[in-house]
C-alpha cells in the first residue's frame, strides 16, 4: 500500500481496531498510533492525507499534536475525536487547525466518511493549488475548468503577436490579469501600464495618453512623457475602453492606423511602438449602433479578442480561488494560514457571484479577517450583501457528488436534525416534551438526536 495515509491516533485500543476495520473495509490505507509522539513519527515518514486524532491521548493532548502534523504535514487535514459530552467542540477544534470533530463512539458513519471524503478532495485541492500557483502566477486565471483551460490556450496564440487585442467580459472577471500575461508572454522588452478610460475627464486623458509639452496646461510643471511613451516597447491597457469621450476616439483611432501620435504642445509627432490592448464590459457593438463608440475604432481595436469567462461558467474553479485567496490574504495579515472546510467550499460554490473573482476574492478577505482560527467554515464566510440567493438553485445540490445510497442517507439524516431541532425549539429544550410532539418515546427522541450529531440541551426538572 502506497498511501496516501488515514491516521488514527487513538489511545483506546478497541476504538483504534475499530476504526482502522472501519476504514480499511472502505478502502483507506490505515495507520495507527496510540500516542501523540508515535504519530509524528509516522507523519515525518509518510504522506498523511488525513489523520483522525483523539482529544484526551496519555502524552499529549490532541490539539497540541494536530498543531504538531500541521507543522510537519501543511496539508493533511485531521479531524478530532472528543468523549461523548466533553466540552470541547468545533470551535475548540478548528482553533487548533482541524476541520472537524466527532464524539465517539462514531455511530454516523455515512457522516464519518463524508468527512473523510471531503478532507481528501481539500486536501487535494491545496497541492494542486500549489502546482497550479507556479504554473501561473496570476489570481485571476487560476483554476483547471475547460473555460480557464481556453482562456489560457487564447494568451498562448495572441501574446507573441504585436496587433492590438480587444477584452471583454463581465466587471470583476480579471480583465487586467488577462492583459497582464499577454504582455508576460510577449516578447515586449518595455512596461505594462494601464489607463482607465472611465476615471479621468476628457482633457486629462488626453494629456495621461498621448502626454504634453512644458506649460501647455495650467499649472504644469515639467513636460510630461504620457503612457504611450512609458510603454515604450511595451503594451499599454486601455481599461474601459467604451467609456471613452467620443471625441478622443479619433485621435487614438488615427494613433492606431499611423502608428504616430502627437503630445499635447509638441510640433512633432512621435513613433507609438507600445503593443496597445483595450478591455471593456460594455457590448461594443451596441454602443457603435447608439452611437456612443466610433464603429472604425471598434474594428481597429478588434483585431483580436478574448473574452473572459464569469466566475458561473467556471464554477469549478472557485474552491482553488478561494483557497489561494484565503493563503494569501492570511500570508499578508501574519496570520497562520487560513483554510476553508468542505461544507464552506460548497457554500461558495452555490453562490451565483455577480461581482466574479472580485466579489469572490473580498468575500474570502473578509472571512479572513474576521475569523477565530485559522479553519474557515460555512458561518466565517456568512453572507455577501451583494448576493442574491439564486432563484434557480438546486436545494440537493449538496449531495448529488454522493453514491446514492449514502446521498439518500445524508438527506434524511439532514431533514431529521432539522425536524427535531423545530421540535426543540418549539419545547423550550425540553426533550420529553419535545419527543411527545415528534411521536416518539423519549429514549427513541434522544438516540435521534445522537444519531444525526444534535447536542442535547439542558432540561428544566
Amino acid at each position: 500500500m502506497d498511501g496516501p495515509w488515514v491516521l488514527v491516533v487513538e489511545d483506546d485500543a478497541s476504538e483504534r481496531r475499530a476504526l482502522e476495520r472501519l476504514l480499511q473495509r472502505r478502502g483507506y490505507d490505515v495507520l495507527t498510533a496510540d500516542r501523540g509522539d508515535e504519530a509524528l513519527e509516522h507523519a515525518r515518514a509518510q504522506d498523511i492525507a488525513v489523520a483522525i486524532v483523539d482529544l484526551g491521548l496519555p502524552d499529549q493532548s490532541g490539539f497540541d499534536v494536530v498543531r504538531a502534523l500541521l507543522r510537519l504535514r501543511p496539508h493533511t487535514e485531521c479531524v478530532i475525536l472528543t468523549g461523548r459530552g466533553a466540552a470541547e467542540g468545533a470551535d475548540a477544534a478548528r482553533a487548533a487547525g482541524a476541520s472537524d470533530y466527532f464524539e465517539k463512539p462514531i455511530l454516523d458513519t455515512t457522516r464519518f466518511f463524508q468527512v473523510i471524503r471531503r478532507a481528501m478532495e481539500v486536501r487535494d485541492l491545496r497541492r494542486t493549488i500549489e502546482l497550479l500557483d507556479h504554473r501561473n502566477p496570476s489570481d485571476d486565471l487560476l483554476g483547471q475548468s475547460i473555460a480557464i483551460e481556453r482562456l489560457r490556450a487564447r494568451i498562448d496564440r495572441i501574446a507573441p503577436a504585436n496587433a492590438p487585442v480587444l477584452i471583454t467580459g463581465d466587471s470583476g472577471v480579471g480583465k487586467e490579469k488577462v492583459a497582464e500575461a499577454i504582455h508576460r508572454q510577449s516578447r515586449r522588452t518595455g512596461e505594462f501600464v494601464r489607463i482607465n478610460c472611465a476615471a479621468l475627464p476628457a482633457a486629462l486623458i488626453e494629456a495621461e495618453l498621448f502626454g504634453a509639452e512644458e506649460g501647455t496646461y495650467t499649472g504644469q510643471k515639467g513636460k510630461r512623457i504620457g503612457l504611450f511613451g512609458q510603454a515604450d516597447l511595451g503594451t499599454i491597457l486601455l481599461d474601459e475602453i467604451g467609456e471613452l469621450p467620443l471625441e478622443l476616439q479619433p485621435k487614438l483611432l488615427r494613433a492606431l492606423e499611423s502608428q504616430r501620435y502627437r503630445p499635447l504642445g509638441a510640433r512633432e509627432e512621435r513613433v507609438l511602438t507600445a503593443r496597445v490592448l483595450a478591455a471593456t464590459h460594455v457590448d461594443l457593438p451596441r454602443a457603435c449602433a447608439a452611437g456612443r463608440f466610433r464603429e472604425d475604432l471598434y474594428y481597429r481595436l478588434a483585431v483580436l479578442t478574448i473574452e473572459v469567462p464569469t466566475l458561473r461558467e467556471r464554477t469549478e474553479d472557485i474552491a482553488l480561488l478561494a483557497q489561494h485567496f484565503a493563503r494569501a490574504f492570511a500570508l499578508r495579515e501574519g496570520r497562520d494560514p487560513a483554510r476553508f472546510t468542505a461544507d464552506a467550499i460548497a457554500a461558495l460554490e452555490a453562490r451565483p457571484w455577480p461581482g466574479n473573482v472580485r466579489e469572490l476574492a473580498n468575500t474570502v478577505m473578509r472571512a479572513v479577517l474576521l475569523a477565530n482560527g485559522p479553519v474557515l467554515d460555512r458561518d466565517a464566510i456568512g453572507t455577501s450583501p451583494s448576493v442574491a440567493p439564486a432563484v434557480d438553485s438546486d436545494p440537493w445540490a449538496p449531495w448529488l457528488d454522493l453514491p446514492l445510497t449514502e446521498a439518500k442517507a445524508a438527506v434524511v439524516d439532514a431533514f431529521t436534525a432539522h425536524y427535531l431541532r423545530r421540535r426543540l425549539q418549539e419545547a423550550g429544550g425540553n426533550v420529553t416534551r419535545a419527543a411527545i410532539r415528534a411521536g416518539l418515546q423519549r429514549p427513541n427522541f434522544r438516540r435521534e438526536m445522537r444519531r444525526v450529531g444534535l447536542d442535547q440541551p439542558e432540561e428544566a426538572g
